[in-house]
């Protein structure tokens, strides 16, 4: 059995995870940016960190607008990725 880690060590790369079986690491970039799509969160802080009302419909804006950019761009990664699959698998 391993001894546990040292809590004030940094963990080695190696010892983080690893990619799931058949999804290469542009799928997987693709998809982490997809999960900046949760503005539901950043809306309850950004009422916390902005409490005039003035402020708030900024904080929506900016929020909507980062969730918006982060899906299209999840998606068009996906969308490369899933193009440069397909072209492999041709070419074999």
């Amino acid at each position: 059995q391993d001894p546990l880690p040292d809590p004030g060590r940094h963990p080695h790369p190696r010892d983080q995870g690893h990619r799931p079986a058949g999804a290469s690491w542009l799928q997987l970039y693709g998809v982490s940016m997809l999960c900046g799509v949760g503005f539901t969160m950043s809306l309850f802080i950004g009422g916390l960190a902005f409490p005039e009302a003035g402020t708030m419909e900024a904080v929506k804006i900016g929020v909507i607008s980062g969730s918006v950019l982060s899906a299209l761009g999840g998606v068009g990664v996906l969308w490369i990725a899933a193009a440069k699959r397909r072209k492999t698998r041709m070419s074999d």
